[in-house]
């Protein structure tokens, strides 16, 4: 053919060789052993290549910490698209070769792969540049750049978009998000931690060669997954170290991780950690051993005492995967952690007392008991919810010269404290023993100072200059006496003395300071007096709410324009400051149970900042007039005061939302102009024992009340509220003169949540109009008498329904669809309750003390989502599937059983007081995955009378098959509940299949 084409036999055998040699490349790259978890991660990055079309040319990186699956993902996309492409290229490890081989290696490997060439050479990457500038820009090429980790890798590779031609495609993988930033990529994706069933899944892979665990492996492989926290490189690693190793090696191994990480987990991650500068691994290390889970402000100001930058450092940490900032607050992954500890740990393996920081509880009980300390030691954080009272030395505390950071409680010290580190940048020392700090303690650097509980009485006799302090606390220190000088702490910005109770008065200085945001003197309840004057520019809060015994206010030199929040409550105040007016910026003045003050300046009605004024209980007998300033006023609360009336001026409020009067017990009627107040929302007026009569509302008002309390009122009848269209909430809660709910209340269209409890309410005092307040979600009911609910089922929105001691009410049935939530404790005629239809929420059913109702298995058959019934009783039913004592119980169901389950409701036996929460969840796993029945209610509590002795707790949850598989053609179910201390011991728990019934679909 050659021949007679008139061409070269060897050039023709040459092109040949080539075509094929072309072939044999396409092929695709190795990607994973087990691919799980990747297809969703293809998917959105080819979005995002394929953004702007296919002819434009898009760089796209994939960022994350080491380990996390950038590589695998990279493969994953180039093997999805690379036969769209002549000319390709997967550059590996451009790290490792950046540094052993050079760029020119790099630009060589990539322009060979790329134009299929096999002997370019290039000398100087400056010319390679311009090599792959002019060969490339005008081809359309694949490439991914995988593992750059410096800007001139991705500078000499693929300087921009117009080094290739039209529809080309740029992948970049780097730790570095920071670095593609600055290179100017087209997107960025973050790769995040793989959810709990992917990586359930992907260890089962690597440990058992198959999907899920098996039986006897659940609950310890669900321990190894809880500590790789989604990190893939963890779950390979750890399965394939596992694999075929009995439960005995593996909790030993389990066991091992919580003190000596996996090597080869540490050596991938600390690839990251290799490549900051020496502050920044300073920072790190702080950050892993002392600071995780602390804000990000206070980190900040911890660092930058201690000189190491943390500005710049932390935005280094984050844009490396070392860290995450969360909602202000410092985090980072378990394993990266772990990294951190391990790296101190190895500075000195076998005595801690020479590492640069501990954590770890046994290390600090053994250096400072048996006084190993150095001055290698920075830190100690020692963990705050161990009890244990250690005994230590106080030449402990001498010896560490340079400790930086101090956590530690529960110490009792022997010998004499007279010394403590310069260094010293945080200190949080809960129950500090001494009766003073060290005379020669001068900590420069000091930045938060945390002494609660403590046994000073006086931190040092005379002024102490610390520049730097910003946060000092001493609440609870009941022996303190005297505070210090605050002249030397110019940069307070937090003083916190809670609860000393001995302190009796507090250093003049305080009075000017400047800096100070935060003052906090609540429950001092010998404290007399507080300077004669204050000036402080910056204060925001302060509060002496319960100091008993405090009688008078500092007058208010200058403006104080930051004040926002001042709490006065429970004080002995007599009087107010008339310079009120001097405070511009309050938000929140309070004076609830002074029972002393008889009256506030007028001038308080010139604060236009003003949004919160209580004056509740105290002795105020007449409330000045409103001049129309408090424009910012919502709520005003005066509960319990001996006024008779409301000024009509009140109507000047023109913001106000909430207005309070509970037990104002001589105020008999209301001005008529209230309704003037277009903004209120919630008028409460309960225990106005002597108001008879609401104001006649003369037309409809739209923006008023949208919240009526009558609560242990004198009413008898209604105003016209028919007018009140937007009146969301309507509380008449004992008022036992009310003999009947007038027919005009179905006019409320509006209404969301009705309250008529213990109104002694008889069999037709209920009008059978109830069912057209359409848009009702709660009623409250309890302690009537009557014996059935008219209307009840045309409440298509009602979602909670209580009736609490209607000792009359026989039967409960046509509950409407929408409800979630009934609560009939100590309905004693009860015989019967209607279960409504299913709905896709979970309801719940508090029946206790309703000895004629019992739940029977038919009726359970019947309920569908109604997952949660509390009854009166002490046993398991009979027809429960499995028992068991305690607080957990499970079973094996067989495969017969699994494709015809229905349902799995699950219920427990315990004994319930007041004190105890009667909603307790259970967790149910099926095959090691974990769904929560029932989280713990926000609806009122149950009442007291009805919560005492055992009780049966029944939930229920439908069943699907996915996404568990089966383990050996069964299923295995466990049901337990997760109890605090503050919940009660479970007796007896069961477990019940629920089966479909034969003419339901299989």
């Amino acid at each position: 053919m050659c021949l007679i084409l008139g061409r070269n036999e060897m050039t023709c055998i040459q092109e040949i060789v080539q075509l094929i040699f072309k072939e044999l490349r396409r092929v695709p790259l190795d990607v994973a052993k087990y691919e799980v978890g990747i297809d969703s991660h293809v998917n959105e990055l080819i979005k995002l290549l394929y953004d702007d079309g296919l002819k434009d040319v898009r760089i796209v990186g994939i960022c994350g910490m080491g380990g996390i699956g950038k590589t695998t993902i990279a493969k994953a996309v180039f093997n999805q698209i690379f036969d769209q492409f002549e000319n390709y290229c997967f550059l590996g490890d451009v790290r490792e070769n950046s540094e052993n081989r050079g760029l020119a290696y790099l630009q060589e490997q990539l322009l060979n792969e790329i134009l299929k060439e096999k002997d370019m050479k290039i000398y100087n990457p400056d010319w390679g540049i311009t090599m792959i500038n002019n060969r490339l820009c005008r081809i359309k090429v694949l490439v991914v750049l995988d593992d750059v980790n410096e800007l001139h890798q991705l500078e000499y590779l693929a300087g921009g978009h117009n080094w290739f031609g039209s529809g080309s495609k740029i992948i970049i993988t780097t730790r570095d998000e920071h670095l593609l930033g600055v290179h100017k990529v087209d997107e960025i994706y973050k790769v995040e931690p793989l959810n709990c069933e992917d990586a359930l899944e992907l260890f089962s892979w690597h440990a058992f060669e198959t999907t899920h665990p098996p039986e006897d492996y659940v609950k310890i492989s669900c321990r190894v997954i809880d500590y790789a926290k989604g990190l893939p490189l963890a779950l390979k690693v750890l399965g394939s170290l596992l694999h075929k190793r009995s439960i005995q090696q593996w909790e030993s191994e389990i066991n091992k991780l919580k003190k000596f990480p996996n090597r080869r987990i540490v050596d991938v991650l600390r690839i990251s950690y290799d490549s900051l500068d020496d502050t920044e691994k300073y920072i790190f290390l702080d950050i892993a051993c002392l600071f995780k889970g602390k804000e990000l402000c206070d980190v900040i100001d911890l660092l930058t005492s201690s000189e190491f930058y943390p500005n710049i450092g932390i935005s280094v940490l984050v844009q490396r995967s070392l860290i995450t900032i969360n909602k202000g607050i410092v985090c980072m992954h378990d394993l990266i952690q772990e990294l951190g500890k391990e790296i101190v740990f190895q500075e000195s393996p076998k005595d801690p007392g020479n590492r640069s920081r501990l954590w770890y509880h046994e290390d600090i009980c053994k250096v400072l008991i048996e006084n190993k300390v150095t001055n290698r030691i920075e830190g100690i954080m020692l963990n705050t919810s161990i009890t244990k009272m250690l005994r230590v030395h106080a030449d402990a505390f001498e010896t560490m010269t340079n400790l930086r950071v101090l956590t530690i409680n529960n110490v009792c010290l022997s010998g004499r404290l007279t010394k403590f580190s310069s260094q010293l940048i945080y200190v949080d020392w809960n129950g500090f023993p001494s009766s003073s700090l060290p005379i020669n303690f001068h900590p420069e650097k000091l930045v938060q100072l945390h002494l609660r509980g403590s046994h000073i009485k006086q931190m040092w006799p005379s002024i102490k200059i610390l520049n730097k302090l910003k946060i000092l606390d001493l609440s609870e220190s009941q022996c303190l006496k005297n505070t210090p000088d605050f002249s030397g702490l110019p940069s307070l910005e937090s003083l916190n003395l809670d609860y000393c109770t001995s302190l009796v008065e507090v250093h003049p200085s305080i009075a000017f300071h400047e800096r100070l945001i935060i003052w906090k003197m609540e429950g001092c309840k010998n404290l007399r007096s507080l300077p004669r004057s204050i000036k402080m520019k910056s204060l925001v809060f302060f509060s002496v709410r319960h100091c008993s015994k405090l009688k008078k206010f500092p007058e208010i030199e200058g403006e104080m324009s930051c004040l926002k929040s001042l709490r006065l409550d429970e004080t002995a105040i007599k009087d107010f400051p008339g310079i009120v007016w001097k405070l511009p910026s309050l938000e929140r003045l309070s004076f609830p149970d002074c029972k002393n003050l008889e009256s506030i300046p007028n001038i308080v009605c010139n604060l236009r900042s003003l949004r919160l004024l209580d004056l509740s209980y105290s002795k105020i007998e007449e409330i000045p007039g409103i001049i129309g300033d408090m424009i910012s006023l919502v709520n005003l609360n005066l509960s319990g005061l001996a006024i008779k009336d409301l000024p009509s001026s009140i109507e000047h409020l023109i913001g106000l939302q909430k207005l309070q009067l509970d037990n104002c017990k001589k105020i008999k009627s209301l001005p008529s102009n209230i309704y003037k107040m277009k903004s209120l929302r919630i008028l409460s007026l309960r225990g106005c024992l002597k108001l008879e009569k609401f104001p006649d509302i003369a037309r409809e008002r739209k923006g008023l009340g949208l919240v009526l309390d009558f609560i242990e009122t004198s009413t008898e009848q209604l105003p016209s509220i028919i007018q009140l269209s937007n009146l969301r909430l309507l509380v008449l809660s004992g008022c036992t003169g009310l003999l009947q709910l007038e027919e005009s209340i179905s006019g409320l269209r509006s209404l969301q949540s009705l309250c008529v409890n213990n109104c002694n309410l008889l069999e037709g005092s209920i009008p059978s109009c109830l069912g057209c307040l359409s848009s009702l979600q709660e009623l409250n009911l309890c302690g009537n008498n009557f014996a059935s609910l008219p209307g009840i089922n045309q409440l298509t929105k009602l979602k909670r329904l209580f009736l609490d001691q209607c000792s009359r009410l026989q039967v409960l049935s046509s509950l409407p669809s929408s409800i979630l939530y009934v609560s009939a404790p100590g309905c004693k005629s009860l015989e019967r309750v209607s279960f409504p239809p299913s709905i896709d929420s979970p309801r719940r059913f508090i029946l206790t003390h309703c000895p004629k109702f019992s739940l029977s298995e038919s009726l359970l058959q019947e309920t569908e989502e109604t997952d949660f019934v509390v009854l009166s009783g002490s046993e398991i039913p009979e027809w429960f599937s499995s028992k068991s004592e305690g607080s957990s119980v499970s079973l094996w169901a067989d495969p017969h059983c699994y494709s015809k389950l229905k349902a799995i409701a699950v219920c427990a036996v315990f004994k319930s007081d007041p004190e105890h929460n009667l909603n307790i969840p259970f967790d149910l796993k099926v095959n090691g995955y974990t769904t929560r029945l029932c989280d713990k209610l926000t609806s009122p509590s149950v009442h007291s009378d009805f919560v005492s002795g055992d009780v049966i707790q029944f939930q229920k949850k439908l069943f699907k098959p996915g996404p568990f598989p089966l383990i050996h053609d069964r299923c295995y179910i466990e049901a337990s509940m997760t109890l605090d201390y503050m919940e009660p011991e479970v007796k007896r728990c069961g477990i019940h299949l629920v089966m479909k019934k034969q003419d339901e679909n299989p």
